[in-house]
């Protein structure tokens, strides 16, 4: 397996045509999905996927609060360890980082700064949160570009992380992580156009206050 996707990695284009390509791909998926979003099948895919999301974090925090823990009683009792628990560790975290990544696209509660979002209002605060939504898409195709030459690398170094896993396995996250999260942004601009975008972190925080406020009054 490695070896042919080595060779099809071996062929990768440069930046221009495979962000012609791929842009092209996931907005005609993500328009797609838009036109159907209403539909029960898509509906339903997209709970699912969100629910396997958040089943995806919880089960990677517990297998790290579990280990950390035990390399902590094995370190503090029998002064010893074991060997692959801390780079697992650190795989795990990375892991983790993009799922939380891209559940928070999904739910437009990644980092952000929301400069156009105060300015604009209207016809133009939507079309505003598209750009920056179609933006921020296509850095993460250059990042999966930079990834799949990583992931090339990798392959053609043949090296293990721990308890014999090839490290170009853990590379793997990194290429398909940032497909999804173009995704995602390229699904954002279409609802930013209709108006339907979910608000931000700071919008919803906003609202909140406000509605706490009103509540109390």
């Amino acid at each position: 397996m490695a070896e042919s996707l080595a060779r099809i990695l071996e062929g990768l284009p440069g930046f221009g045509p495979f962000l012609g390509v791929w842009a092209s791909v996931l907005i005609v998926v993500a328009a797609g999905f838009f036109s159907a979003r209403n539909t029960r099948p898509v509906v339903a895919l997209r709970n699912n996927v969100d629910r396997l999301l958040g089943g995806l974090v919880a089960a990677i925090l517990l297998v790290m609060v579990g280990l950390s823990g035990l390399q902590i009683l094995l370190r503090n009792l029998f002064e010893s360890g074991l060997l692959w628990i801390d780079p697992l560790l650190r795989h795990l975290t990375l892991l983790l980082a993009f799922t939380g990544a891209v559940i928070a696209t999904g739910a437009k509660r990644h980092v952000q700064i929301n400069v156009l979002g105060r300015l604009l209002k209207g016809v133009a605060r939507r079309i505003g949160g598209a750009i920056v939504a179609a933006a921020s898409a296509v850095v993460c195709l250059a990042l999966t570009h930079a990834s799949l030459q990583f992931l090339f690398e990798e392959i053609e170094f043949g090296e293990a992380v721990f308890l014999g896993l090839p490290a170009w396995i853990v590379a793997a996250v990194f290429p398909f992580s940032f497909t999804l999260l173009a995704f995602r942004f390229f699904y954002l601009v279409f609802l930013e156009l209709a108006g339907e975008a979910p608000p931000s972190g700071e919008e919803a925080g906003a609202h909140e206050r406000l509605s706490r406020e009103w509540g109390a009054g």
